[in-house]
């Protein structure tokens, strides 16, 4: 189970790397993407959500027709015209359709996702939950990012470090080819952190093992 400090350090994170879009996008690898980083696996997907017309502060539904066209349209923005510009932003998509969602609704299908991975992290990770907060916080982040199969079937060097708990082996098999150089240093980091965290121990153990059996503490 996630404490509730470890799901606001998750949930705070993932805010400041995938940023809050209302509108749907096509992200770096072309899927169709709305909120918080959350994948639109199709139109019935982006046809649950509660979508409302840009400036109609009513909020009032969308037709289940409109978000299809509009699901459609970012969806039609693919090879060619990423062919032409590969690096466009989510930025350049605000007025290929007027389809919003709010701040509620991102936050929600975030939340979900962090619940769905826990289950699939546990999955892949059988000790998940005696991991150290850090390298739970940058498992969070790659499955966020490259999904249940890429994290499981992606990094197979970094998950047998995981299972063995060489932390900063797997800091150095976490890196990720279409992320920005920031995110993977900050994941590196987390998991940098732990193995810095347990090497205390260790030493600490050590001390006190010494000074117990030279009776340096009483």
């Amino acid at each position: 189970m996630l404490s509730t400090t470890l799901m606001q350090q998750i949930q705070a994170h993932l805010d400041g790397a995938e940023r809050l879009v209302q509108w749907m996008y096509l992200d770096s690898k072309g899927y169709v993407t709305v909120g918080i980083g959350t994948r639109l696996y199709s139109v019935a997907d982006a046809q649950t959500l509660p979508f409302y017309h840009d400036r109609d502060f009513a909020c009032s539904p969308v037709a289940l027709g409109d978000i299809a066209r509009a699901y459609n349209t970012v969806a039609a923005d693919s090879m060619a015209q990423r062919a032409r510009s590969p690096k466009r932003r989510y930025t350049s998509y605000e007025s290929t359709t007027n389809l919003r969602i709010d701040g509620g609704t991102a936050a929600r299908l975030r939340n979900e996702y962090i619940e769905r991975s826990y289950l699939a992290l546990k999955k892949i990770y059988w000790e998940f939950d005696s991991f150290p907060d850090s390298v739970k916080l940058a498992l969070f982040d790659m499955i966020y990012n490259v999904g249940e199969a890429g994290l499981r079937d992606g990094f197979p060097t970094m998950n047998r470090a995981i299972r063995e708990r060489r932390w900063l082996d797997a800091a150095n098999e976490s890196h990720r080819q279409d992320v920005d150089s920031d995110r993977n240093y900050w994941t590196g980091r987390m998991f940098g952190q732990a193995a810095l965290q347990e090497s205390k121990g260790d030493v600490f153990n050590k001390v006190a093992k010494y000074s117990r059996s030279h009776r340096l503490w009483r």
